[in-house]
């Protein structure tokens, strides 16, 4: 009994189907000794009646289809995630938002560096300009006016106080 306690680990090794350390003692001793052949089968099969009640039934062909739709209708549904994409590189977020923040920047630059609608020669942009200055030359005249006025009222509103 000593030297069997030496083979249990060659015991289920064999039993499991593994390759053994000391595979030609282990087939000596197993030659010779009754406990360990009776040991040996009995793990084989209880080992075999655990397979066999681990296995499933298979599924009938309109489970197998039910589930495969299941399957794929759930992966159809799957929200669409940045992290799904396949990039060779990730960036970090603050080098993508100083990206993002250079090109709005330059955008803006670009759009106050040209000119818009402005026609450079046209005697219709000339006649524009000229009707632009006299509006405001207008403007200039009112705004006189009115400080006129205001220069008014604020005398009349003395000589009201005094009396």
């Amino acid at each position: 009994m000593k030297e069997c306690s030496r083979f249990r680990e060659q015991l289920l090794l064999d039993v499991y189907g593994e390759t053994l350390p000391e595979h030609d003692k282990w087939r000596e001793h197993l030659a010779t000794c009754q406990e360990c052949q009776q040991e040996r089968e009995k793990l084989k099969s209880m080992l075999m009646k655990v397979k066999k009640s681990w296995l499933f039934p298979e599924p009938a062909p309109f489970e197998s289809m039910a589930l495969r739709r299941s399957i794929f209708h759930k992966l159809d549904r799957r929200h669409f995630r940045l992290k799904d994409l396949a990039l060779p590189f990730r960036l970090p977020l603050p080098a993508l938002a100083g990206a993002v923040m250079i090109l709005v920047a330059g955008w803006f630059g670009w759009q106050q560096l040209t000119p818009h609608g402005v026609d450079v020669g046209g005697r219709e942009s000339e006649e524009r300009l000229l009707a632009q200055e006299g509006d405001l030359l207008e403007d200039m005249e009112l705004l006189e006016d009115m400080d006129v006025i205001q220069k008014l009222v604020q005398i009349l509103d003395k000589k009201e106080a005094v009396l």
